[in-house]
């Protein structure tokens, strides 16, 4: 017998689940526990977990799903073997009868089911089941901010509900009662007919079936299984993402760093409204006056806190996650960049949820802005929008993703189309296009790489998962986008990118991938100047001399007018995600090593910019400052930049 809760929340609290009756004297309800089982087998990734070769065990699943058993899926699958995996599990106690308490602290859409097992992991055969009445599976949830294309004028809202029908967003400032609504745009593509228009040659001679008018950006949008490319993320890790839903405000004649509030107003019928939330009105590209901060940080993933098993944990991401939320609300940052391996769902897209809903403390006070890694991109299969490209790692890291999985759940400006744009790829190596017409709106957020303007800032976020390669549309664009920058508006540049083009690995490096591709960024960097890039992909934090393209740090004979005389290199891979150890020989060019779970941040002005390392801390506890190092320029810059 397995009994929860009739009814509960997934907005927090538990629900407690007992089973009883069970007959230990039966060999198959035998608790047979074998040796750590590594999920991923490659040194320096994954984790651990108690694998059951035998025995009961319970597991939480979407309401009525198919839970027979399934044959082993390649990595980075992981058990338990079921259709439909499930969201979290435990092996049960050495008793016939017990209990446990799982956490309702994850976005749920639908009713859930408790099911034992019996058969252990590999083989598992339904035992018993019982339902949960989740009561707000229509809420909104998952709210989080983001920059657009337009920069310090707009600030967009983003969320997730069940339903799909539009919702809006309302604001207001401090000490102001007028409220401003905007409404979320229509869904559904729209189309004319002959009827529709006045007269010829419009009905006759000139009509062309289809006249289509595109949908509206900030339209609600969903996925099915069709959209991904593999498995596990069209089969067992498939789970129904509901819809994200977004709106943006318009911040005309708003002044930075006023205060701004704002709730969610659900459009669906039992839908409800959000918590209300504020953010700062930021500071545009070009004002230098003080200094800005922004918080920084690389493959984190997600925490339940009951002990309760799921796919790849983190145990640690929760830390990283409190105490960004904790400054986020505090007002010690007004931006945060993300750059890579966000979740971890690798094709689980339960985990996707517990992620979402747990960055919204954060997310929801400052915008957060975030790359693609290779757990959100590689596939080796070409995404089934023909507009998006394909990545070059030949591999399966996203669980079948391939970037629309993350696409989805985070709308990121994206780069203004070529023109014109790319031919069809020939290759993994070519960047994708279409047949020689504009790229859609979809196939270009799905490239991931574009550049703001923060105060004394310009930030580029690059793609390491896609072609780089000189020649190529993204190392065209980062050409482009680096040439224009505004020395005087914004004297510091910032490039980031998932994958490191230095590390303390890169003496011993023979990865022709990344040699081959983020490599040749390289040169763009050096030519136009870039102060810092920043990396995340390897477990641990880590701060490089400014480095030539030889591995050689750069000396006092090497700067220019203003001081610089290469580019810094850092990487801040250790949000949550089990740590990669260092080499045996350090890099002589390293300036810091931390093998400790953190994050970092960024202060800049116009002559200096800082880099702050922070480890590890219980979370109501701040976090340590492990390093701080500080770049000097002058102001106003005067040795310009050369062309590549």
């Amino acid at each position: 017998v397995l009994n929860p809760a009739s009814s509960a929340s997934a907005g927090g609290g538990v629900v407690t689940t007992t089973w009883s009756g069970l007959n230990l004297d039966n060999a198959d309800h035998q608790i047979v526990r074998s040796h750590e089982k590594v999920v991923d087998p490659r040194p320096g990734h994954g984790s651990t977990q108690r694998w059951l070769d035998d025995g009961l065990w319970v597991g939480m699943f979407p309401a009525g799903a198919d839970v027979s058993p399934i044959a082993e899926i390649a990595w980075p699958a992981t058990g338990p073997l079921t259709a439909t995996s499930p969201w979290r599990y435990i092996p049960l106690d050495e008793c016939p009868e017990g209990s446990f308490s799982w956490s309702m602290d994850s976005k749920v859409r639908s009713n859930v089911d408790f099911v034992l097992f019996q058969g252990g992991f590999d083989f598992p055969q339904e035992l018993a089941r019982a339902t949960l009445r989740v009561t707000d599976a229509d809420a909104v949830g998952q709210v989080r901010l983001a920059r657009t294309l337009q920069g310090v004028g707009e600030m967009k809202v983003l969320w997730n509900e069940k339903g799909g029908e539009p919702g809006s967003v309302s604001w207001w400032l401090d000490g102001d009662s007028t409220e401003h609504e905007v409404a979320e745009a229509e869904d559904a593509p729209r189309t004319i007919t002959p009827e529709d228009v006045c007269g010829v040659p419009a009905k006759t001679a000139g009509w062309l079936t289809e006249h289509e008018v595109a949908e509206a950006e900030d339209a609600p949008r969903t996925i099915t299984p069709e959209d991904v490319c593999g498995v596990p993320a069209k089969t067992a890790g498939w789970l129904n993402p509901g819809y994200t839903h977004q709106a943006t405000l318009d911040l005309a004649g708003v002044k930075a760093g006023t205060k701004v509030n704002y709730r969610v107003v659900s459009g669906n019928s039992g839908g409800s409204g959000s918590a209300s939330f504020a953010f700062t009105a930021p500071r545009g590209g070009g004002d230098l006056g003080g200094s800005n901060r922004f918080l920084l940080l690389a493959d984190m993933g997600c925490t339940y806190e009951d002990g309760s098993h799921y796919h790849w944990e983190e145990p640690d991401a929760k830390n990283t996650t409190a105490h960004v939320a904790r400054w986020a609300k505090d007002g010690y940052s007004e931006l945060a960049f993300f750059i890579g391996d966000l979740s971890y769902a690798t094709g689980y897209a339960s985990k996707w949820d517990k992620h979402l809903t747990s960055v919204e403390s954060a997310a929801a006070y400052l915008p957060l802005m975030v790359g693609k890694g290779n757990h959100e991109q590689d596939d080796a299969s070409q995404p089934p929008n023909a507009d998006s490209p394909q990545a070059v790692q030949s591999g399966n890291d996203a669980g079948g993703e391939c970037g629309v999985a993350a696409d989805l759940r985070y709308v990121m400006p994206y780069p203004i189309p070529a023109s014109p744009p790319p031919p069809p790829p020939p290759s993994r190596w070519d960047s994708g296009g279409g047949d020689g017409d504009v790229v859609s709106e979809a196939g270009r957020a799905a490239r991931g790489w574009y550049s703001l303007n923060a105060g004394a800032v310009h930030f580029a976020v690059t793609n390491s998962e896609l072609n780089c390669t000189a020649g190529s549309e993204q190392y065209e664009w980062l050409d482009a986008d680096l040439k224009s920058v505004n020395r005087s508006a914004t004297p510091w540049v910032v490039v980031m990118g998932h994958r490191p083009i230095w590390d303390a690995s890169s003496l011993n490096k023979v990865d022709p991938y990344e040699d081959l591709n983020v490599k040749a960024l390289e040169t763009l960097m050096l030519a136009w100047k870039v102060d810092l890039s920043l990396y995340g992909h390897e477990h641990y934090a880590e701060l490089t001399c400014p480095l030539k393209s030889d591995g050689r740090c750069a000396g006092p004979e090497d700067q220019d007018a203003d001081g610089w005389g290469a580019t810094v290199h850092a990487v801040i891979g250790n949000a949550g995600q089990s740590l990669t150890a260092f080499p045996a020989v350090r890099p002589f060019y390293d300036v810091y090593e931390g093998h400790e779970w953190g994050f970092s941040s960024l202060e800049a002005n116009a002559t200096h910019c800082s880099l702050f390392f922070w480890g590890d801390a219980p979370e109501d506890q701040d976090p340590p400052l492990r390093f701080a190092s500080t770049m000097v320029r002058s102001y106003p810059r005067t040795a310009a930049p050369q062309a590549a």
